[in-house]
């Protein structure tokens, strides 16, 4: 769930890639409660994935990317020094 929503979006073929065929399982639960979006791609085989409404208002997230970005700057900052 994290990694689809901190990439905005991702095909299931690359979540599996990135997580292993555990996801075959998660996702059809993940969609029947409402969180995850599963569309089929134009010319493709796998399914565009994509968090809800549902999951932004569930976990207090409106802000997600903003605060991605806020934390990996601060971050890259402090490394610097």
């Amino acid at each position: 769930l994290a990694a689809i929503a901190l990439k905005g979006g991702i095909s299931q073929s690359e979540l599996v890639d990135i997580r292993g065929s555990g996801v075959y399982q998660h996702v059809p639960e993940l969609v029947t409660l409402g969180f995850v979006r599963k569309r089929r791609q134009k010319e493709s085989r796998s399914y565009w994935l994509q968090v809800t409404d549902k999951f932004h208002q569930y976990f207090q997230l409106d802000q997600l990317p903003q605060q991605l970005s806020l934390d990996l700057s601060s971050l890259s900052h402090d490394e610097e020094e």
